[in-house]
């Protein structure tokens, strides 16, 4: 007993300042560190992300035209279980406050077209040479939530277009993280990852002075085996050819012009095997 008390005054000390050091090498956390350290560290780090991603919302929305080729994926659950993605290619040929265009092709082939020239919103689709066209005065606001809304049409990443976008952010976001910085693009690009009230979203947004989203994944956290929408945001061009003539149809021959009818609304996720609302 009383060997191990004289030894016991000399290893004690001995063996904190090995473990200290060891802890300061390999990059361990302080286990002394103070709680307040650590939460305020949690809340600059959160409130730097939500920043950015306002930043990025504001540049977006102030954006007076672009052209943007948009390359997106997403999950449809199957009758057994299984998660099959299916995608699409989106041209986006914006000029505010009135004209859209929008090119579609899609992974089975089909191809669609939707215009907005201020007056009316136009939608053409390939495979049947049909085109149907309604009258709608207003902005570019208006037309995708009258698409989205009143038409039911599917319009991915809806509210990204809108010069509403940094509003209703703000309204969405519970919280955001700052992930690191990715150098795999030609520009340095902050990867941010939020969570809004109904969704998960990650952001890839080019750094500097032209905060242009590079990536989008959403997770539909509460939906059954929580599908994803992924977006990759490619040849962003700030100063494209808005002539009139692009957003105005002129059908193909023998093109016949149907109705525009609006959906009867679907019961909540009532969704066909590709993951559109039927």
């Amino acid at each position: 007993m009383d060997r191990q008390n004289k030894l016991w005054p000399g290893v004690i000390p001995w063996l904190v300042v090995q473990i200290v050091v060891t802890a300061l090498l390999l990059g361990i956390p302080n286990a002394f560190a103070s709680d307040d350290s650590t939460n305020q560290n949690v809340s600059a780090q959160e409130s730097d992300a939500t920043a950015i991603l306002l930043n990025a919302a504001d540049y977006m929305a102030g954006l007076q035209s672009f052209r943007v080729t948009v390359h997106s994926s997403y999950d449809a659950l199957q009758d057994d279980g299984q998660m099959i993605e299916f995608g699409e290619i989106r041209k986006i040929l914006v000029k505010r406050p009135d004209q859209m265009r929008v090119d579609v092709t899609r992974s089975d082939g089909d191809q669609d077209l939707l215009l907005f020239n201020g007056q009316a919103l136009t939608a053409y689709k390939s495979a049947d040479n049909v085109f149907a066209r309604t009258a709608h005065p207003g902005t570019i606001d208006s037309a995708i939530v009258y698409l989205v809304r009143d038409l039911q049409l599917r319009f991915p990443l809806a509210r990204l277009w809108l010069t509403t976008l940094p509003e209703q952010l703000k309204g969405q976001i519970e919280y955001a993280n700052y992930v690191e910085t990715n150098l795999l693009y030609d520009v340095p690009v902050d990867h941010l990852a939020a969570r809004l009230k109904e969704v998960d979203v990650q952001l890839w947004v080019d750094q500097g002075k032209s905060p242009l989203i590079r990536r989008v994944v959403i997770t539909y956290r509460n939906d059954p085996g929580q599908p994803q929408f992924r977006a990759d945001f490619l040849n962003w061009n700030l100063s494209p050819d808005t002539s009139d003539a692009n957003f105005i149809l002129a059908p193909p021959a023998g093109a016949e012009e149907i109705l525009f009818l609006a959906p009867v609304k679907p019961s909540p996720r009532q969704v066909d095997k590709k993951g559109n609302k039927s």
